[in-house]
């Protein structure tokens, strides 16, 4: 199936172009990320998969929180460690002069 763009009248014959031939030579519209992005959210919102990927979410959400608690468990202990090594070994300025 051919489609065509019908233009005005040309005396008793009606001009006909191919529409490929017409959106070849016509420059192509912008599309805003906006539009972009809406149109892709309502694909995703209106997809069978919508609930997988909020599970998966879901679950990247509570891995990455445990990962974060590692770390500040982490950052703690270190932490910890560099006061204990400054309390044993006295600092220079610290120091008694006899």
């Amino acid at each position: 199936m051919r489609l065509y763009l019908a233009s005005q009248m040309n005396g008793n014959h009606r001009l006909c172009i191919p529409l490929q031939e017409v959106s070849q030579y016509a420059p192509p519209q912008p599309v805003s990320n906006e539009l972009l992005f809406s149109e892709v959210y309502h694909a995703l919102i209106h997809s069978p998969a919508l609930e997988t990927l909020l599970n998966l979410e879901h679950t990247y959400a509570l891995a990455v929180g445990d990962v974060i608690d590692r770390r500040d468990r982490d950052l703690v202990l270190i932490e910890k460690r560099s006061n204990l090594i400054i309390m044993i070994i006295p600092r220079p300025d610290t120091e008694q002069h006899q």
